[in-house]
């Protein structure tokens, strides 16, 4: 019996070979952002800062806006950097938030493109 169990998931896998069934799923092309958060001085590092990445999907010749569910972040240490490795190719809409406060850069929400194998550096002053 058990010989049988072998030579059956032997032929299964050969099979799953010859016809490129695989279950790895295919890897996701993907870039980084990184910089620096200062204080309204423009100088003094700003923490704790959490950056929420929504992903924008555009639809009708870019009339319309929308967001996936899902957020990505990442939150600033003592010396005010971030970085945010391996986001997926695309557009992202960035939302600032101290605590469960949201922060505006100029009352607006900003966009960034990640793409592929690169790094974006995106520095800014906070002015709250």
């Amino acid at each position: 019996m058990q010989k049988y169990k072998i030579i059956t998931g032997c032929i299964v896998s050969v099979l799953m070979l010859a016809t490129g069934v695989s279950f790895c799923q295919e890897e996701v092309p993907t870039g980084h952002i990184t910089g620096v958060i200062y204080q309204e001085d423009g100088v003094t590092p700003r923490r704790n800062v959490t950056l929420e990445f929504q992903r924008v999907i555009r639809s009708d010749n870019n009339k319309k806006i929308e967001f996936e569910e899902t957020y990505l972040s990442s939150t600033t240490g003592g010396d005010g950097i971030y970085v945010r490795k391996d986001l997926p190719v695309g557009e992202y809409m960035v939302q600032l938030k101290k605590g469960k406060r949201t922060v505006k850069l100029n009352k607006v929400d900003f966009f960034v493109r990640i793409y592929e194998d690169r790094t974006i550096q995106f520095s800014f002053t906070l002015l709250n």
